[in-house]
């Protein structure tokens, strides 16, 4: 599977949507809020946005994504937790 294109403007709407949310974002709604519409691909480019954003985003299988101006200390937590799960079975 090829890795998906990113634009710079795409992560920057991205970062827009979630300095706006009051909590996370899951991948389907990102992706119909940036790209006007839900496929596995879109939702894919979503996860992608999110690793480039150089920190500015997290994500965690509870809350979804979220910008990191506005993360609680609990879902940077299960961030952390989460890179750590991956790390772990790598």
């Amino acid at each position: 599977m090829s890795e998906p294109t990113t634009l710079p403007s795409d992560t920057d709407k991205l970062i827009a949507i979630l300095d706006k949310a009051e909590s996370g974002v899951n991948a389907r709604t990102l992706a119909i809020l940036i790209y006007g519409h839900d496929t596995e691909s879109l939702r894919r480019k979503v996860r992608k946005l999110a690793s480039e954003s150089g920190g500015r985003v997290i994500s965690g299988p509870d809350f979804g994504y979220r910008s990191s101006l506005h993360a609680t200390p609990e879902e940077y937590e299960a961030a952390a937790n989460s890179l750590d799960s991956q790390a772990f079975k790598m």
